[in-house]
């Protein structure tokens, strides 16, 4: 629920009123959300968060950050593992982030541990990549299949593997199961990174308008999973996005709810998709 102080009510009563100065008649400021999305960057709006839970004293979360020397190249990689997992949760962060993000930023491993759900977190570096081969050689989807995957794979034989992303790690969460069909059980994306066309994506995110249109989840929309999840903030700048998605994808679960494009909003849908999971893994 949104905390709005009398202060931060007047403050944003003269921001809106300084957004609608030049106005014409009774129009009135037609990008709501876009105001709404100044106002919180500026503190005026709160949106949803759910703190991490407290490690355990007595058995705080071992996280693992190490290398893999893989003939492709290094692989950098975060690792929770705890005794006998049954399920290995793969992380993809988002733009500019790294494999620290799960576990630093958005606490999967502490969600995890606080709903006693006996699973492995696993995530890897992935750039700017969104999570796919480009022009340049680098390929962060092989880097997770290929090499990431079979590493853990060694260390928890025989367990299923579900994967959820943030953004750019969104995308990739929709983007690798319509690649490798039955390699996840369940896919969660968080406000994924798409777009309808090439001239409208953000810098960098495909190399041109082929590798747009080769890698284009929406155009595959009807082929995803009905094991696939899809949450997004009713401020986020990818919520039309997903609301296209959600008309063209009626298996996939998606949800809407207040909140923006950040960590603290991500935190808050966690606990609900973490049993989204569970139930689809069994």
């Amino acid at each position: 629920m949104e905390s709005v102080t009398r202060r931060r009510f007047l403050i944003g009563g003269a921001a809106a009123g300084a957004l609608a100065v030049g106005a014409v008649g009774f129009e009135v400021v037609r990008d709501v959300h876009g105001t709404r999305r100044f106002l919180h960057q500026h503190g005026v709006l709160d949106g949803p968060d759910r703190p991490p839970p407290t490690a355990s004293p007595a058995a705080p979360p071992a996280v693992e950050y190490a290398t893999i020397d893989a003939p492709s190249g290094p692989v950098n990689y975060g690792l929770y593992l705890p005794a006998a997992p049954e399920l290995v949760l793969y992380c993809l962060h988002g733009r500019g982030g790294s494999r620290r993000d799960a576990f630093d930023g958005m606490a999967v491993d502490r969600f995890v541990a606080d709903a006693k759900l006996p699973w492995a977190i696993a995530s890897l570096d992935g750039g700017e990549t969104y999570w796919h081969q480009r022009r340049d050689g680098s390929d962060t989807q092989r880097d997770l299949v290929d090499v990431l995957m079979p590493f853990v794979s060694a260390k928890a034989p025989g367990v299923k593997n579900a994967v959820i992303g943030w953004s750019m790690g969104g995308y990739g969460a929709l983007l690798i199961p319509l690649r490798h069909p039955g390699l996840f059980s369940a896919a969660v994306a968080n406000a994924p990174a798409m777009w309808t066309r090439f001239s409208n994506a953000a810098p960098g995110a495909f190399d041109d308008q082929h590798d747009f249109q080769s890698n284009d989840v929406m155009a595959s929309a009807s082929m995803l999973s009905h094991s696939t999840r899809v949450d997004c903030g009713e401020d986020d700048p990818f919520a039309d996005a997903v609301r296209r998605l959600e008309r063209a994808a009626p298996q996939v679960d998606v949800h809407l709810a207040p909140g923006f494009h950040e960590d603290a909003t991500w935190r808050s849908y966690l606990p609900a998709q973490l049993e989204f999971i569970k139930s689809r893994v069994g």
